[in-house]
């Protein structure tokens, strides 16, 4: 926990965590029993921690991700310990400024009677439209797309500068087989460093949180957004 980033990543399995304990154990019951058995009451607040917890998860990994393009694109190493608690609190509160009206004004919230999942759907009210392209673009669009173009940078970097060291190393080997054949001897074959830091070797996995964060939530944003405009789609 002396690291940035291990706060950052301990922040993400403490969101999913929380979500699997108090949001998932409820899907489960009403999915077997196809009913909600947990009043309305537990309903609203279900989804405003769904969304709290799903935020704050995205948010964290919105904040690795431009970590990872600082310290690889334009190498800056800025998040220390102590900014990372800052943003870590920041994206809580949030995340919770976020979430917080689908329990005190989502009227839709409650259960419809051909829908047996706890879930917001559809409305008439624009206000509650807006609140629902709010969460869409909060938790998939702008996530994905600064994620995207961070490590489509990043991708970029790792390139050039595996070409430029498979360059420096190519021609260091042909200027010692100069040598050689001029005869000296003595010289040492020159070395090339490579700072391989824990930060980099971190990307890869960071990559992998990407690919799934989208391939996951593409389908479900859209299929949100058709919920909350469509009465037909969404009592189908």
């Amino acid at each position: 926990m002396r690291s940035a980033i291990n706060l950052l990543l301990a922040t993400l399995a403490f969101s999913d965590i929380m979500l699997s304990l108090l949001c998932m154990p409820f899907t489960a019951v009403t999915l077997a029993t196809t009913d909600w058995s947990f009043g309305v009451g537990f309903c609203r607040t279900s989804v405003m921690l769904y969304w709290l917890f799903v935020l704050e998860g995205v948010s964290i990994l919105l904040i690795i991700s431009v970590d990872r393009f600082l310290i690889i694109v334009q190498r800056q190493d800025k998040l220390t310990p102590h900014r990372a608690k800052i943003l870590i609190a920041a994206s809580w509160a949030l995340s919770l400024c976020v979430s917080l009206p689908s329990v005190v004004g989502w009227r839709t919230a409650a259960i419809g009677a051909q829908v047996p999942q706890c879930i917001l759907g559809y409305s008439e009210s624009l206000a509650e439209r807006g609140y629902a392209v709010l969460l869409a673009v909060a938790v998939f669009f702008v996530p994905f797309g600064v994620m995207l173009y961070s490590y489509l940078c990043i991708l970029n970097t790792v390139r050039r500068n595996a070409l430029r060291i498979h360059n420096h190393t190519s021609e260091g080997s042909v200027a010692i087989n100069h040598v050689s054949k001029l005869g000296l001897t003595g010289l040492q074959r020159p070395q090339v460093n490579v700072d391989m830091s824990f930060k980099t070797r971190a990307f890869t996995t960071i990559l992998i949180l990407f690919i799934g964060f989208s391939v996951c939530w593409l389908p479900h944003t859209v299929v949100s957004l058709l919920a909350v405009f469509s009465r037909r789609f969404y009592l189908s």
